[in-house]
């Protein structure tokens, strides 16, 4: 016999002795490594012997990624049902509301989902929004949360502006629904997106005619390296289409590190790192199956989550260093939100824009990091060296070199991850025009080198003439040479590639591919 009941039920189970000898089971999230396995499954559904491995991890590739979209660090819990309900709405989508992007639509279909469970009547659905609306905004305004018996000043409030409503009827629907919950007098939001769908929706209907809605974009965009606030801008740019949140992220993304050049990546500038990555080894493909490298990928996916729902919210000032670096990655994240659900609707020109303004405020930020770096280093060379000192067998000299050694690879570490940061959170495959434009007018290393992040982090296949003639233009930089490398390999290990393909890509980038060979023939026999 199998039980289920809702997480509250826990409460009560210790007062029901009938249910002892049962065992007790929680359904745990889907991190990335279920989700990967689900969206596989789903993809090879009744075609498992016929579909290629490039194109289920391509399809599931991409379907996960718009789930992981959706999910957005845990606001919609990625449990088994929610992961299903939203792997059918992509598959049967049908647009109820213009206004709202695909991913907007995904939201409000759970949440009218929500409102069908409680048997709320379509002709109610627009007041239960409106309702919720206020709702999300007087806690945002307030606090997260309230007490259970200061709904009442709410719907005191509410009463004034709207017509009366069934309180207790109200708030009934909205527990059964599983949208509001109380727990020990407090009512709340029960899942983040929720609170974060209506605070935003009150946020684009009144901008236009509300001075306090106006003076809040002020507060969000301040204070954008909450994660709250971010989270809330992001949904933002999904209920409205209008200029005006284009133009506030975009001025807020060109007062980040405004004093600092963008880095272009050229040679003389990163001439102090070329003496050590001309001694490090040479890169090399290695013998790895896909599935395994991509299960791996996923895993650490998994553990860097955990780590950070394990680590406690630091306060931090809001004008300080550390925020303002947050800032520029939360920036081109909600940038790059704009670029994916809206590139159908934006002109070129508001495309190009803001793919230029967060691509440059990631590398004005690099720059800064880059000088800090060059300017500091004999200083955080020698701190090193103070720590390696307390290994006797290590004389001066394998100490000094040790420790420039460690600081080169930590700077280079940190070029390498940015680039791929700023693709991550800019890139789209529909928008790739765009890219290439940017590529054509600009030309340096660090745009070069971001274009062919993007291409291979979104397309899911490699291009292998594009790649040979992106080789050739960053031929004589050794830093940005040797990203590209890595950003080629690391595909090949996510993706399969065809033998003739590395062959290739072997000429070209100056990589060794030995024991390819052999793990391809192995593929084709188990065909």
């Amino acid at each position: 016999m199998v039980i289920t009941a809702s997480k509250s039920f826990s409460y009560i189970a210790p007062e029901i002795f009938e249910i002892d000898n049962y065992k007790k089971f929680e359904l745990l999230k889907f991190g990335h490594n279920k989700r990967a396995e689900i969206t596989e499954r789903w993809v090879s559904l009744g075609i498992e012997e016929q579909i290629s491995e490039e194109t289920l991890y391509r399809e599931s590739g991409e379907l996960k990624s718009r789930l992981d979209s959706i999910i957005r660090g845990n606001i919609v819990p990625p449990k088994p049902i929610y992961i299903l309900m939203l792997l059918q709405m992509f598959e049967a989508y049908s647009q109820q509301n213009l206004k709202l992007t695909n991913s907007g639509h995904c939201y409000q279909e759970l949440i009218y989902q929500a409102f069908r469970q409680a048997g709320i009547l379509q002709n109610d659905v627009s007041s239960y929004l409106n309702i919720l609306t206020e709702l999300a905004w007087f806690q945002h305004k307030n606090t997260d949360v309230l007490l259970e018996n200061e709904l009442d000043i709410f719907f005191n409030g509410y009463e004034k502006e709207y017509l009366k409503i069934d309180r207790k009827k109200v708030k009934n629907n909205l527990e059964y629904s599983s949208i509001l919950t109380v727990l020990d007098g407090r009512l709340k939001f029960k899942y983040p997106y929720l609170f974060y769908f209506f605070v935003a929706k009150k946020i684009a209907e009144g901008f236009s005619n509300n001075k306090e809605i106006k003076s809040e974009i002020s507060v969000l965009l301040n204070e954008l390296h909450r994660e709250d606030y971010a989270n809330i801008l992001v949904f933002v740019t999904h209920h409205t289409k209008d200029d005006w949140i284009l133009e506030e992220i975009q001025i807020t993304l060109m007062e980040l590190f405004e004093k600092e050049e963008k880095t272009d990546l050229s040679r003389d500038k990163l001439s102090f790192m070329e003496d050590f990555l001309t001694e490090i080894p040479n890169l090399v493909m290695e013998k790895r199956e896909v599935s395994e490298e991509r299960k791996k990928h996923n895993l650490r996916l998994d553990s860097i989550e955990k780590e950070r729902s394990e680590s406690k919210d630091e306060i931090i000032d809001s004008n300080g260093l550390l925020a303002q670096i947050n800032k520029v990655f939360k920036g081109m994240e909600i940038a790059g939100q704009i670029i994916r659900n809206r590139h159908a609707s934006l002109s070129r020109e508001s495309l190009y824009s803001l793919v230029e303004q967060s691509s440059g405020t990631g590398l004005r930020f690099l720059n800064f990091f880059i000088s800090m770096s060059d300017a500091t280093k004999t200083e955080v060379v020698r701190s090193i060296e103070v720590h390696l000192q307390e290994h006797p067998n290590l004389t001066n000299e394998q100490i000094e070199k040790i420790a420039e050694s460690t600081f080169l690879q930590i700077t280079y570490g940190i070029i390498n991850g940015v680039i791929r940061k700023i693709a991550s959170a800019i890139g789209s495959k529909e928008a790739y025009e765009i890219y290439e434009q940017l590529e054509e007018r600009t030309g340096t290393p660090a745009i070069i080198l971001l274009n062919s992040a993007i291409s291979m982090s979104f397309n899911k296949k490699l291009n292998i003439k594009k790649i040979q003639e992106t080789s050739k233009k960053i031929s004589n930089n050794v830093v940005c040479s040797r990203i590209l490398r890595e950003l080629v390999i690391q595909h090949t290990y996510m993706f399969p590639v065809e033998y003739q393909d590395k062959q290739k890509l072997s000429e070209c980038l100056d990589i060794s591919v030995r024991g390819q060979r052999l793990l391809d023939r192995n593929k084709k026999t188990k065909e």
